[in-house]
């Protein structure tokens, strides 16, 4: 659009694809918008209720950590809260067994995300007997086929807590649901609270808020592509 407005002759039309390119911008950038639509979508559990339950294998789903061979360290990213809210479970012995299903996302490199953990956890001095390790899948439809393999192998029958960020929860728990596995979603990771009036956040830009927008995008488009591949 704005190459458009660059690019014609007429001065009507210039300024018009000008203003629609400003109104767009704004609208993406505008964090009001973007997460009342965020919280639409995001899912959000009983913590307090679940966290009186006792589970065999808390599943914790992939994309929250990469490593950097350069530096040789573990870069633990926004997604984080997955691992350390299911770590800190483990430790009040709400869960009995942490399954951490991951394996590589990128095309060109190997970097096994379950694996890396294993190697993390190592390091740390961590007993891996509290531990599962599903280094396979590449996509979240894969970590619920690869989870329910590794669930009937361990802990048939057992009580699961699926732990994912909240936005992310939705169509994980429908994965689940396609491969036949009951779990007790347990969501984390939420970007939107209690809805805000102060005009700074109604009328301001944000450019944090084209990164909501992305990851919203991407789970509405996940939804739309796994229900035509028949994941969910």
């Amino acid at each position: 659009m704005v190459i458009w407005a660059f690019r014609t002759k007429s001065v009507v039309r210039k300024k018009k694809l000008t203003l629609y390119a400003v109104l767009t911008l704004y609208f993406f950038s505008n964090s009001f918008i973007v997460d009342e639509l965020f919280r639409l979508y995001e899912q959000r559990d009983d913590i307090e209720s679940i966290e009186k339950e006792h589970f065999d294998i808390g599943i914790v789903l992939g994309g929250y950590m990469t490593y950097d061979p350069e530096s040789t360290l573990e870069g633990f990213h926004e997604s984080s809260d997955r691992f350390i809210h299911a770590y800190r479970l483990l430790k009040e012995g709400k869960v009995d067994k942490l399954l951490l299903s991951g394996g590589s996302g990128s095309i060109l490199r190997d970097d096994r995300e379950a694996e890396l953990m294993r190697l993390f956890l190592l390091k740390i001095g961590e007993d891996r007997r509290h531990f599962i390790f599903e280094t396979e899948s590449k996509n979240t439809y894969e970590n619920a086929v690869n989870s329910a393999l590794a669930l009937r192998k361990n802990k048939p029958n057992g009580k699961y807590l699926l732990i994912t960020s909240g936005y992310h929860m939705p169509r994980s728990v429908k994965c689940f649901d396609k491969v036949g596995v009951s779990v007790t979603p347990y969501s984390v990771d939420h970007y939107v609270g209690e809805t805000r009036w102060d005009p700074e956040y109604l009328l301001v830009p944000n450019p944090n808020a084209l990164h909501r927008w992305n990851i919203l995008i991407h789970e509405w488009l996940g939804v739309i592509v796994y229900k035509l591949a028949g994941y969910i």
